[in-house]
C-alpha cells in the first residue's frame, strides 16, 4: 500500500489546521526528498577525497604524509564552517544562504579540480569544506517549514538521505575516478552544485521564519551562551 504523503498525514491527523495553515508552513513530500538529496550530495563533496588520494599523490608528485594532509584541510574548513556560517541563518534568509553556499561551493570544487599545485589544492580544499554546510542550512530551514506532527519524520528523511550521501560518496568518487580521473569527479560535484542551485531557486517556498535583531557578532558571542548552558 502507498505510504500517505505528508500534506495528506496531516490533514487527516490535524484537519482544522490543515485548512488554516499558510503556504510558508506546508511542506510536501516531494519537497522532503528533494532536500534529502541536496543534503546527500552536499555532505558528498568532503569525503570523495578519500579514494583518490593515491592518484592524486602520483599526479603531484608529493609524499603521502603531505598529501594526507588535504583531508585533514578539508574538515578544518568544514569546521570553520559550522562555526562561521550556519549560525548566519538566524540573521539571513535562510533560502538564499543555501543557494549562496550551494554556488560558493560549486566555484570551490572547480577550483579543486583545477588545482595546479598541491598548495592550491589545499586553499580550494578549505573552501570547500567551510561552504560545504549546506545539510546544517537545509536542517533548520526544513523544521520552519513542517508543521509539528510530522517535523520529526521529515527531519529523519533529510538526516537519512545526509548519511547516505556520506556513506555513497567514496564509492561512487572511486568508480568515477577509476574512469575518468580524479579531476573529472570535482568538475561532476561542481556542476552538480550549479543545477542544484538552479533547481533550488524555483522548488524552495520562502523562508517562514522572522529573523532575530543580533548582528553577527552578537550571533556568535550566543554560541558560547549555548555551549555553557
Amino acid at each position: 500500500m502507498e505510504k500517505p504523503s505528508i500534506d495528506a498525514e496531516l490533514s487527516a491527523t490535524h484537519p482544522d489546521r490543515a485548512q488554516t495553515r499558510s503556504e510558508p508552513t506546508t511542506i510536501s513530500q516531494r519537497l522532503v526528498l528533494i532536500m534529502a538529496f541536496v543534503c546527500a550530495v552536499s555532505a558528498a563533496n568532503l569525503y570523495y577525497i578519500q579514494p583518490l588520494l593515491a592518484v592524486m599523490r602520483h599526479g603531484f608528485g608529493v609524499s603521502a604524509g603531505q598529501m594526507g594532509a588535504i583531508p585533514t584541510i578539508l574538515q578544518i574548513g568544514y569546521a570553520l564552517g559550522l562555526l562561521l556560517i550556519v549560525p548566519l541563518g538566524d540573521y539571513y534568509n535562510q533560502r538564499s544562504l543555501i543557494l549562496s553556499m550551494l554556488i560558493l561551493v560549486a566555484l570551490a570544487l572547480a577550483a579543486m579540480a583545477s588545482a595546479p599545485t598541491l598548495f592550491f589544492l589545499g586553499l580550494a580544499g578549505a573552501f570547500v569544506g567551510l561552504t560545504t554546510v549546506v545539510p546544517q542550512l537545509i536542517l533548520p530551514y526544513a523544521a520552519n517549514l513542517a508543521p509539528a506532527p510530522i517535523r520529526g519524520r521529515v527531519l529523519g528523511t533529510i538526516m537519512s538521505g545526509l548519511l547516505i550521501g556520506i556513506l555513497l560518496a567514496r564509492t561512487v568518487s572511486g568508480a568515477l575516478a577509476a574512469w575518468l580521473g580524479w579531476r573529472a569527479m570535482y568538475w561532476i560535484a561542481a556542476i552538480m552544485m550549479i543545477l542544484l542551485a538552479v533547481g533550488l531557486r524555483f522548488l524552495l517556498p520562502p523562508d517562514p521564519m522572522p529573523k532575530g535583531k543580533m548582528n553577527y557578532l552578537q550571533l556568535l558571542r550566543s554560541l558560547w551562551h549555548l555551549a555553557r548552558t
